[in-house]
């Protein structure tokens, strides 16, 4: 049986510190390679130390961000992360558990949304958001899927108040 709502969901704290903790490293094995290496593998050490220091600075902010990343509400739904605002349950039509699984990577697991109106969504992006969010199709996933890496939550709780709130 599904929660009551509201229902809110957070980023992972420890997830998301142990990605931190991972980049630092990484961003300190580059600088160690730039300061003690050769001169022809300073742009090695560079190139760590800039990719990392992305991670750097998306894993501490997900870290300190105090903010639901995910709220079920008696409304809808609105996840921080897509940038739609709510999506009311009336526009949901149906919903899908799907799994990417990579070599090394634990599971990915995101809830397909298939909505009544998924092009008036779309138009509320900007170009770029659009163009990423067109790679989902590509891969087997609806246009606009809750992606629930890093979130602190059940799945399957999830896909079940979504279904429930949806009527489906």
């Amino acid at each position: 049986m599904p929660l009551a709502l509201p229902q809110s969901y957070h980023n992972s704290k420890t997830k998301a510190a142990g990605l931190l903790l991972l980049s630092l490293l990484f961003v300190s094995g580059g600088a160690l390679i730039v300061w003690k290496g050769d001169t022809e593998d300073h742009w090695i050490g560079g190139l760590l130390m800039a990719f990392f220091i992305v991670g750097v600075v998306v894993f501490a902010r997900q870290f300190l961000d105090q903010a639901p990343r995910l709220t079920l509400t008696a409304t809808g739904m609105t996840d921080r992360s897509l940038k739609l605002g709510e999506i009311p349950w009336r526009d949901i039509e149906g919903a899908y558990l799907r799994s990417v699984y990579l070599r090394s990577v634990r599971g990915s697991e995101f809830i397909c949304l298939q909505l009544r109106n998924t092009d008036d969504y779309l138009a509320r992006l900007s170009p770029m958001m659009r163009r990423l969010l067109g790679t989902n199709t590509a891969l087997g996933f609806t246009p606009i899927s809750l992606n629930l890496t890093g979130l602190k939550a059940d799945t399957n709780e999830i896909l079940a108040i979504v279904l429930a709130q949806s009527g489906r």
